[in-house]
């Protein structure tokens, strides 16, 4: 099921190509090491496509057959990718990106951004419910996650893997 994305329209969808090509040039797109060698070039176009005309699922699908059977666990074994590891990337890496084009917008158009939840979860972590709501300053979070690519940023926004959460505009 898609994220909720309510602004996801086609200013945002320019903003996050932008984006996107933007970290492209600097070599800073986040690509998985749980992707396949194929997965690791692809990526980046499958990306582009979904912003440019799809959501987080259109992205997810794409990604099917683009990651590895298995990954080094931190104990020195191997073990198997989770089967839902094109959804896990796809909401997260797509969720950035939006976030990242709302907050241009909101500089543009001299608006605020404000946290919000975008996917269901039936237990929530309290550390991301007690953020909705909360208002953003729009250019510090843009150049939190323009800095934190792929990772946790300093805000918390959007709250880390499965976290559900990301911004809407407001007046």
């Amino acid at each position: 099921m898609a994220l909720k994305l309510d602004h996801l329209d086609d200013i945002t969808r320019e903003y996050m190509v932008e984006e996107i090509q933007g970290d492209l040039s600097e070599g800073k797109v986040y690509i998985s090491s749980r992707l396949n060698a194929a997965g690791k070039i692809e990526f980046p176009e499958l990306l582009i496509a979904s912003a440019k005309s799809g959501n987080d699922s259109t992205l997810a699908e794409s990604l099917r057959g683009y990651f590895n059977e298995k990954e080094l666990s931190g104990k020195g074994s191997y073990k198997s990718i989770p089967y839902n590891a094109n959804v896990t990337l796809a909401e997260g890496e797509y969720n950035r990106y939006y976030i990242r084009a709302l907050c241009m917008r909101a500089i543009t158009e001299r608006k605020r951004v404000e946290v919000c939840r975008v996917r269901y979860s039936s237990s929530p972590r309290p550390e991301s419910e007690c953020k909705i709501g909360e208002i953003v300053d729009a250019t510090t979070l843009l150049k939190d996650l323009r800095n934190n690519p792929g990772q946790n940023t300093f805000l918390g926004i959007p709250g880390g893997v499965n976290s559900g959460l990301s911004v809407k505009l407001i007046d």
